[in-house]
């Protein structure tokens, strides 16, 4: 597939879908109810091709579809001339994940976009923002508050406030918590039922210790900020864990003139 040009992968599927039309009185695909353009061999064989020829890439936010038995990924057309509709253009097809194609598509209040021309700023849009983020990272300051007896944590974003469209302070706080529990889910549970809301009450998220049923870690939020607390004595310190997550989290980063350093 990947050798072969789109145009001519579905001139069949095309050539085909065009004497079914004629016979139905439908001038071309242009002309068809679009719904039901979805559901043809033709466009089924098209998005396969731009999906394969992307690599199941996101444009916009580089996300890939790791799993390929989930059919995770979408194709965003670009326009609807013929010439699309039939695959002679995939520079006007592109790649997206579900969320990204979703705000290419609609306004923040939901309602659909109807113009191309908003589309298409709104994917550029999108696209340069990302690559803004890739390029810059989202800082994170980190002050550290511990006492005695406990390990406190306060971490603030300080970049770019319209970075935060893609990844959020309350996506970074839930993906530390997950990625503490998980590394050490021999020993550690998180209570269920779970979910992010957890975050913003009073009591936090935690993880418990399974041999002792123990809190070992509390993530709340205030506001914007994150609060970061365990016992001093836990069987893992979320300190070292904080450092390596943000090494490998996506794009999250230590604010440049950082000084915040793990207690020795």
């Amino acid at each position: 597939m990947e050798t072969q040009s789109l145009s001519s992968f579905v001139e069949s599927d095309a050539r085909k879908l065009n004497l079914r039309l004629a016979r139905l009185n439908i001038e071309d695909a242009s002309s068809m109810d679009y719904k039901k353009y979805l559901r043809s061999t033709l466009w089924k064989k098209i998005r396969a091709w731009v999906l394969n020829r992307d690599g199941e890439i996101c444009y916009i936010c580089l996300y890939k579809n790791f799993n390929p038995h989930k059919d995770g990924m979408e194709v965003h057309h670009r326009d609807y001339e013929i010439e699309t509709l039939e695959g002679r253009n995939d520079a006007m097809l592109v790649t997206l994940c579900p969320h990204c194609h979703h705000r290419v598509e609609h306004y923040l209040d939901g309602a659909r976009r109807r113009s191309l021309q908003e589309k298409e700023a709104e994917l550029q849009r999108l696209k340069d923002l990302h690559q803004s983020i890739v390029l810059n990272g989202l800082p994170l300051r980190v002050v550290d508050a511990s006492t005695s007896r406990r390990r406190k944590l306060n971490i603030s974003y300080t970049g770019p406030s319209e970075f935060q469209e893609f990844y959020t302070v309350e996506q970074f706080a839930s993906g530390l918590r997950h990625d503490y529990w998980h590394k050490n889910r021999d020993h550690l549970r998180i209570p269920l039922p779970d979910s992010r809301g957890k975050l913003h009450q009073k009591s936090g998220a935690t993880v418990i210790n399974r041999g002792s049923n123990r809190t070992e870690l509390v993530i709340r939020m205030h506001d914007s900020k994150v609060e970061v607390s365990q016992p001093k004595d836990t069987m893992f310190d979320i300190a070292l864990h904080l450092k390596t997550y943000i090494g490998s989290a996506h794009y999250w980063k230590f604010e440049v003139d950082s000084t915040w350093q793990i207690e020795t």
